[in-house]
């Protein structure tokens, strides 16, 4: 590092980026044109002979580095989505808090496809709904024609992000295109400010509330909408669960977000059916580190850009974006395996209290 500070012009800002290496601090790249919005965006930054994926986490007008000697950011991945300042400020507490370098922090938080040395251009997202032709001929569709069939259920009730019908259905794709061919289907491009508070998700009832069901679930609803830690104490099949999917009722009906951490991730298959079942429209996505990096990424971005309603998941899901977040369940919060214990080391549960704080 040199001590000499070097001003840079407007068109030639400074990046400071994060990286995944066990060093505090940020780098400095030459950026021209990069803007505020690139502020919490991936970037392809080089590193010695190599090239290393990182996070923006500021820019500047001056280093301490000569300008002579910056060298220039590679790429800034704007197909995705920015972290915004509350994601940022999660990621500096837990830099803080476990005194661990924060491109540490920032790179274990985000899907492993994030972290990816290629530039990557990502088609938007479509809206998908059945034309006039579609709604008449859907039920001339033959027995074997599952996968079709299946595409056309799902748009019964009304238009869906192809985004959703891949998550929840293999194959989509395949039947979404074939629909298209025939005039059934019609694709348009998705509305990211759709106003998510208007849409009247449908709960399936659940059974009858007891006397003490009933009065946690009246003292935490109380609290929905501030920054506030309820914990909720009964033995095994007391019906601690149907409280907060109460609760996860209340806050969808509110236009917000829910997040479920689970301690295990075979318990998510079982669970996810359960929330399935009780919200049916809710678009539910799952974060744990044994999925797939692509279907990990599609949920993390849908989580991220407001899509999904419900994020179920590990302690790793803790750090998953939510711009309507309204409630966290952190279930079975005594359990161990809240604590990462390897690598980046921090405590879910914990994280989780300082992210509600934050979110308000």
């Amino acid at each position: 590092m040199s001590s000499g500070t070097t001003a840079a012009s407007v068109a030639d800002k400074i990046a400071q980026v994060v990286l995944d290496i066990p060093q505090a601090g940020h780098f400095d790249f030459a950026a021209p044109g990069i803007g505020p919005g690139d502020v919490g965006r991936m970037a392809i930054v080089p590193m010695g002979a190599s090239r290393r994926a990182g996070l923006i986490v500021g820019i500047a007008d001056s280093s301490q580095v000569e300008r002579s000697k910056l060298r220039a950011l590679l790429h800034i991945q704007r197909a995705w989505p920015a972290l915004g300042e509350r994601d940022l400020a999660l990621l500096r507490f837990c830099a803080g808090y476990y005194h661990a370098p924060l491109g540490v922090v920032a790179l274990a938080a985000c899907p492993p496809a994030m972290r990816t040395t290629r530039a990557v251009h990502l088609d938007p997202d479509f809206l998908v709904s059945l034309t006039a032709l579609g709604l008449r001929e859907a039920g001339s569709l033959p027995r074997h024609a599952a996968r079709l069939r299946g595409v056309v259920e799902a748009l019964a009730d009304g238009p869906r992000p192809e985004s959703l019908l891949r998550a929840r259905q293999p194959h989509a794709a395949a039947s979404i295109r074939a629909l298209v061919e025939r005039g059934w289907v019609a694709r348009a491009v998705a509305d990211p400010a759709e106003d998510h508070a208007s849409r009247r998700l449908q709960v399936a009832s659940g059974p009858t509330l007891n006397a003490d069901q009933q009065a946690a679930f009246d003292a935490v609803r109380s609290a929905l909408g501030q920054p506030h830690a309820c914990l909720l104490d009964g033995i095994t099949g007391s019906g601690k669960t149907e409280v907060y999917l109460r609760l996860v009722a209340e806050t969808l009906q509110r236009g917000s977000q829910a997040l479920i951490l689970l301690p295990e991730i075979n318990l998510t298959p079982q669970f996810l059916q359960r929330i399935e079942a009780r919200f049916p429209d809710a678009r539910i996505r799952v974060q744990h580190s044994g999925m797939a990096d692509g279907a990990r990424l599609a949920g993390y971005l849908d989580a991220q850009t407001g899509v999904a309603d419900v994020v179920i998941g590990t302690r790793l899901a803790v750090f998953t974006p939510m711009p309507r977040l309204g409630l966290i369940v952190v279930d079975e919060e005594h359990d161990a395996s809240f604590k990462q214990e390897t690598g980046l080391r921090y405590s879910a549960r914990d994280l989780a209290m300082v992210r509600a704080r934050e979110a308000g």
